[in-house]
């Protein structure tokens, strides 16, 4: 009797074990499971030819050289910035290039515009697990210079993410470049608030409106004649 008890009581044993071991294996494979629109772009990036990928990303540095020129030149600009163009660039260039001090650990970031919101996703190759990091984001301009961008989605692979505690990190890391970087909660969302204050070729900038649509993001702003020193010496006799 004791002996098919025993028996019985090490059968169940094995039956748990393998089902959290079969638990444990599900979850990594959803952890590492990149999203649809990523997996999307990177099978997309392997049928296209290394020529034409290279112009992709060198359309990205002419908006960016167009822009400096429009503000230079012009009171009001829009910039406009394709999700191919920019991830053309990021797969000729690290993320270093762009963003010093970055983890190792992030690889191949890409990143897709739809209406209204902004997804980025990278590859985490570090502790504790392996996966696919997706951001959902929206980002609007609710006042002239200030960003708020609402959190809308963080996910390891197909499993939600708590962020929350690198809150405070992401905070420092912004106002260490200048940006005066606060967060708040809007009813049940998270959003994030940066005052900037640009400036480029002795002009003020003024952005006033940021526009998401499929494939296609735009900036509008204005761009305000640099102040010489005769004109301030004018102005204040």
């Amino acid at each position: 009797m004791k002996h098919g008890i025993i028996r019985k009581l090490v059968m169940a044993g094995f039956v748990i074990v393998g089902l959290l071991v079969i638990g444990l294996l599900v979850l990594k494979q959803m952890a590492q499971a990149p999203p649809g629109y990523y997996a999307e772009i990177i099978k997309a990036e392997t049928s296209i030819d290394e020529k034409s990928r290279h112009e992709q990303a060198e359309a990205l540095v002419g908006d960016v050289v167009q822009v400096r020129n429009d503000i230079a030149n012009d009171p009001e600009w829009t910039f406009r910035l394709t999700d191919k163009s920019i991830n053309a660039w990021l797969a000729e260039h690290p993320l270093n290039d762009l963003l010093a001090d970055l983890p190792e650990e992030v690889r191949d970031p890409r990143i897709r515009f739809e209406t209204e919101r902004l997804k980025l996703a990278f590859r985490w190759q570090g502790k504790p697990l392996e996966s696919v990091v997706s951001v959902a984001l929206k980002p609007e301009f609710i006042s002239t210079n200030e960003l708020q961008i609402t959190i809308q989605n963080v996910q390891a692979g197909l499993l939600p993410v708590s962020w929350t505690r690198f809150q405070n990190e992401i905070q420092d890391a912004l106002n260490s470049q200048g940006l005066q970087a606060q967060w708040k909660t809007l009813g049940q969302e998270t959003v994030l608030s940066l005052k900037i204050a640009p400036v480029m070729q002795a002009r003020k900038i003024d952005v006033e409106k940021l526009t998401v649509l499929d494939g296609e993001l735009r900036i509008t702003g204005r761009s305000q004649s640099p102040v010489t020193q005769s004109a301030k010496d004018s102005h204040v006799k």
